[in-house]
């Protein structure tokens, strides 16, 4: 159900020099980061990399936006796990002995691997805003579409080696390099260098674990059950009533929005039949 886990709050490992997002013209979006690791420092090969979307203001207009079971599921299903070559290149943190501590590595959004850049661009057009999320493209095939100047913190962790790294991003750094010509913004040392304080401003310090999850997952799944066996009843109430059976195939037949008239209809019937009764 949940893969949740909680994300470490410390500072990360990486000291980032120089942060590029890059959205190509189709393909995934991805980071192009210069950092400077400590020595010694080495990402062991079967280690595996989280990578963490955090923020209570993020979520909490998901929320808003789509429901609060939308903004549960995806929390639910952080986070995004990468390994090596798939995502990021272990080879390029490792770095070699010319380079020295200097290091220079990509970090890949798990977005669709088609997911074209012209596209994104005409659903923010009517500036409206957007920020894409795996699951919910895959489930609901759009784009979210969110306020611009939400903030949210990126956080990439080493299950062995700890945090990597952390960046505070908003909606509008992605939709800066969206309408870009080249696809590309340089984000500043407010990004990928915050203070402690803005830093647990946006990323805050207490995180739900996989049990409260897993009881918000499992009463949103009970409710849907409830629905389905309404509908279920419905149904046969229909096969009792063959009358309502055709009604309501010919209701069907129907554009979507001649039902808002029916109903409008009906509700208006009603109250005309309940003042006759009054008088």
């Amino acid at each position: 159900m949940s893969k949740r886990k909680k994300p470490q709050l410390t500072r990360g490992k990486l000291n980032v020099t120089s942060c590029e997002l890059v959205f190509p013209v189709k393909g995934r979006p991805f980071l192009r980061i210069q950092a400077i690791k400590p020595n010694p420092f080495q990402l062991p090969r079967g280690s595996k990399c989280s990578v963490f979307i955090l923020g209570s203001g993020f979520w909490d207009n998901v929320a808003d936006t789509f429901g609060g079971s939308v903004a549960t599921v995806g929390q639910g299903l952080l986070p995004n796990v990468m390994a090596d070559k798939r995502g990021i290149d272990y080879d390029r943190i490792n770095g070699d002995v010319e380079r020295g501590n200097n290091i220079e590595f990509q970090v890949e959004f798990q977005t669709p691997p088609d997911l074209a850049r012209a596209t994104v661009h005409e659903n923010v057009s009517n500036k409206t805003f957007f920020f894409f999320w795996e699951y919910i493209y895959k489930k609901k095939k759009k784009l979210v579409k969110l306020l611009s100047d939400v903030s949210l913190c990126l956080q990439v962790e080493n299950d062995q080696m700890g945090v990597l790294f952390v960046l505070v991003l908003k909606i509008q750094n992605l939709l800066d390099a969206v309408r870009n010509e080249n696809g590309t913004v340089q984000l500043t040392t407010e990004h990928f260098n915050p203070d402690e304080n803005a830093l647990n401003q946006v990323r805050g310090t207490e995180y739900p674990g996989v049990v409260d999850c897993f009881y918000i997952l499992v009463g949103m799944e009970f409710i849907k059950w409830c629905i389905d066996v309404v509908h279920v009843f419905l149904f046969f109430t229909l096969l009792v009533l063959p009358w309502r059976w055709v009604q309501c195939c010919i209701v069907l037949s129907q554009h979507p929005k001649q039902w808002y008239v029916l109903v409008y209809e009906i509700t208006t019937k009603r109250r005309i039949e309940k003042k006759q009764k009054k008088k």
